[in-house]
């Protein structure tokens, strides 16, 4: 009996190890999909915001910022910042729409500041918005593709 009790009390320790050890994986991607989608909606906020902007003015803003109080109160702005996977600090979007014009509903407006934007498969990749509000997740080779297309600062 005692031999028993000590197997088990000797076991236990292993057995929650290696239950850790197959579960935390399962745990980190389940948490990485949780701020991708975070993200993802944060920049779907910011889209929309500026979409109904660029509506009413009949141009885009010159920055996010021209976008409070009026169509994105402040605490929605903060709310809405890019959160880092890594640092879990928030940061601005890069932001596109100070075009003269949004030359079609495809037009990249806004984008994640960093490539590794979720679990390890998704590194080298952007959350990007469009004009037409719609977002997506784009490698960073097309999206340094179209910011060429767009003639954007350096990628010209």
């Amino acid at each position: 009996m005692i031999r028993r009790t000590l197997i088990i009390f000797l076991c236990a320790p292993v057995a929650a190890a290696a239950a850790l050890f197959l579960f935390l994986p399962r745990y980190a991607a389940t948490t990485a999909t949780a701020e991708l989608s975070e993200n993802m909606s944060r920049l779907k906020s910011v889209a929309t915001a500026l979409k109904i902007y660029s509506i009413d003015m009949d141009k885009p803003p010159g920055s996010l910022r021209e976008l409070m109080p009026n169509y994105i109160s402040n605490e929605q702005f903060t709310a809405s910042l890019y959160c880092d996977v890594v640092s879990k600090r928030p940061y601005d979007w890069l932001y596109f729409g100070n075009l003269k014009l949004l030359p079609s509903d495809t037009t990249i407006i806004a984008a994640s500041p960093s490539t590794q934007i979720g679990a390890r498969q998704m590194m080298h990749h952007r959350i990007i918005a469009r004009a037409n509000t719609a977002v997506e997740i784009i490698t960073e080779e097309d999206f340094i593709a179209e910011l060429k297309v767009q003639n954007i600062g350096q990628f010209k």
